[in-house]
Formats: structure tokens, sequence, C-alpha cells
């Protein structure tokens, strides 16, 4: 009887740690929505606030989420090119990229910086 438990017991730890990792990892169908939807980049501001860059379809939002709402900060007028990042880079690396396109004063400035801290 106690094999038969204890077995009865890594069954179902097994299932919920997979059940856990596929939701986790995202393999749970019928998220994606048909790819109409896409989280292209997260940055958590604290434990309960995170700015997310969102597409939908051909629009990409710059949303402020907490734990009681959701709002659209902002609809970016120029898509962010994702895969000319790598599609790896941080955050703040789009946002530099965003405001470096909607900002030319910010992209003269940075690279006054840059060739100061080079030389």
């Amino acid at each position: 009887m106690l094999k038969v438990t204890l077995g009865l017991l890594v069954v179902l730890t097994l299932m919920f740690v997979l059940a856990w990792l596929a939701k986790r990892m995202r393999l749970v169908p019928g998220g994606s929505h048909g790819h109409a939807l896409k989280v292209l980049a997260v940055l958590p501001l604290s434990n309960r606030e995170r700015l997310a860059l969102v597409q939908v379809g051909e629009q990409q939002l710059l949303l402020g989420v907490t734990a009681n709402q959701i709002n659209c900060l902002h609809q970016l007028e120029t898509p962010l090119d994702i895969k000319s990042t790598g599609g790896h880079s941080g955050f703040s690396q789009l946002l530099q990229q965003w405001k470096d396109k909607n900002n030319p004063s910010t992209a003269a400035s940075q690279s006054q910086k840059d060739s100061r801290n080079e030389g």
C-alpha cells in the first residue's frame, strides 16, 4: 500500500511540475492568438509594474502593466526593427533606438558622449 501511495504522489508531482514548465515556457496551445498579437520585449520596473512592447498586426504599442490595470503609453509611429538588434538585446536598448529615431538632438549628444569616452 505504501509503494502505491508513494508512486501516486510521484506521478502527481511530476504532472504538476510538467504543467508548470509548459505554462512557463509558453508551450500551452492557444496562447499565440494566431500570431496577431506578439510581446516583443518586457522591462520589469518593480515586482508588479513593467513596460511591455507589443505588436498588434502592423502597429507597435508601449504598454504600462500593473497588477490592476494596463495602460497604452505610446503608439509607435515607426515600428522598431527587432530583428536588426538581434532579438536578444535589452529593452532599454530598444527604447534608446526609438528615442534616437524620434529625437535627433539625443542622437547627436549621444555621439558626442561616445567620442569623448573614446578619446
